[in-house]
């Protein structure tokens, strides 16, 4: 919807279109660095697409959501009736209870957040129109997107500034209220964005690095049509892999006590490290392990982890210990190391560190070459999908592509697809033929180039 029909559109709904502020929030594709933002890792996302919101500061407490799109009630909620008192957040998160998949709760985690932030201001409401192109379940990160427009919309109307790094890492902790245990690379791709670049963008401390992206090259957006949907069951295995993450790295210092010291995961690297001792490391972790094995092993951590098994629920094969810790060390290594190739407008090598990435995602057991570099060891993260599997199979074999990978959280959703600008048509054709026609689906390829951030427009 236009700008002008969606400004038409809240006169009819709030009768009012007075002292509007109106906000333009890009989902994101995430590139390279999947994962792994949450254990240290770069991501190298670029934004795409657009959910524009309409903002009115009301002059009670109340909030108030309608949608352009007719599947999302009107949502109507008292901020001092959701959250009354201060409170330490991520205690209350884990008490309250919410509305399992209504979309509400994106907003409202922004909102409570923020009013906990700044618990002594006096606040005010909001009423939001929402219209947004970012395709659901898809991996290009609508909810974040939703989460984000409403916290900064929610900022706005309460004459509140933070800067760039604060506003990221709150919006991240945020939306910890839906259950999400995430990191913040979508939230700073969102924020730090530029048109015509692909954002290397590093964490503690952030830092970030637009590098050009080529004119001659783009990225096609792939639709599986398998939806990948963070408020029903996928929700778990997402949680899961986090606590694996963390559980890895109790392992880690328990065999090797000289690491206790590191905090993150993207530490244990090549610059650090030689590549032997962290072979060595690796080959220390089981396969699998399960919750009776661990508390036997990690008997000391019997509190980190019993809030770490609040997050999901116990996956019947066990904890793929040694396959996530290897894609979130092999993951952060690509992350790192993919910027000096975009420097050098090396897509080739980008587009090859994006193969090596996917093949961590597919569903297959582990595979360790001793001899590699670590970059070229996919690891075992496991979250892809067949559909998507197939996509990136047969993108692949089409002149032109340089690499592609799921994007998101995984278990459906789009595939990116890097490729010179002039094969497209191509590309549309073979998964046409070979995807889309057999399945009795639309063609679900669109083109798309880098996109500026989050901003208000004028």
């Amino acid at each position: 919807m236009e700008w002008e029909d969606l400004i038409k559109k809240f006169k009819q709904i709030y009768n009012d279109d007075k002292n509007l502020i109106f906000l333009s929030v890009p989902g994101r594709v995430n590139l390279l660095g999947m994962h792994v933002d949450h254990r240290g890792g770069s991501v190298n996302p670029i934004a795409t697409r657009e959910m524009k919101i309409i903002v009115q500061k009301r002059i009670d407490d109340t909030v108030q959501v309608f949608n352009s799109d007719e599947r999302f009630a009107e949502q109507k909620f008292l901020i001092s009736e959701e959250i009354p008192d201060k409170v330490e957040w991520n205690q209350w998160i884990n008490n309250i209870k919410i509305e399992k998949g209504n979309w509400v709760n994106y907003i409202k985690a922004g909102v409570l957040y923020f009013k906990n932030k700044f618990f002594e201001n006096k606040i005010s409401g909001m009423n939001l129109l929402i219209d947004s192109d970012i395709p659901m379940a898809g991996g290009l990160s609508s909810s974040t997107a939703l989460n984000m427009g409403a916290s900064f919309a929610f900022l706005k109307v309460n004459d509140i500034s933070l800067p760039d790094e604060e506003f990221i890492d709150s919006c991240g902790e945020a939306e910890w209220y839906v259950g999400t245990r995430g990191g913040k690379g979508d939230q700073a791709a969102i924020v730090l964005s530029k048109r015509g670049n692909i954002s290397h963008i590093s964490f503690s401390p952030l830092k970030i690095e637009h590098l050009p992206f080529p004119e001659d090259y783009c990225v096609a957006i792939c639709n599986t049509f398998k939806e990948a949907k963070k408020s029903e069951g996928a929700k778990n295995i997402f949680n899961e892999r986090v606590a694996t993450y963390e559980i890895s790295l109790f392992l880690v210092k328990e065999q090797f006590p000289s690491l206790y010291s590191i905090k993150m995961l993207r530490d244990i690297n090549t610059k650090n490290f030689e590549l032997s001792y962290i072979y060595k490391i690796l080959k220390t972790l089981p396969l699998r392990i399960s919750r009776k094995e661990l508390n036997k092993k990690l008997s000391s951590r019997k509190k980190e982890l019993e809030i770490i098994y609040k997050t999901h629920e116990e996956l019947k094969e066990g904890y793929r210990v040694r396959g996530v810790f290897l894609f979130g060390i092999a993951e952060s290594e690509r992350s790192r190391i993919c910027a000096d190739f975009l420097r050098k407008g090396e897509m080739e090598k980008f587009g090859e560190l994006m193969n090596i990435s996917h093949n961590g995602d597919r569903l297959k057991e582990l595979e360790l070459e001793d001899n590699s570099p670590l970059y070229q060891q996919p690891g075992g993260y496991a979250v892809s999908c067949e559909e998507a599997d197939r996509i990136v199979d047969l993108a692949l074999k089409t002149p032109g592509v340089l690499g592609a990978r799921l994007v998101g959280g995984g278990l459906g959703g789009y595939v990116a697809v890097l490729l010179k600008k002039e094969d497209t048509e191509g590309l549309k054709k073979v998964l046409k033929e070979n995807y889309y026609a057999p399945k009795n689906l639309p063609l679900g390829v669109e083109i798309c180039f880098p996109q500026n951030g989050l901003r208000q427009k004028i």
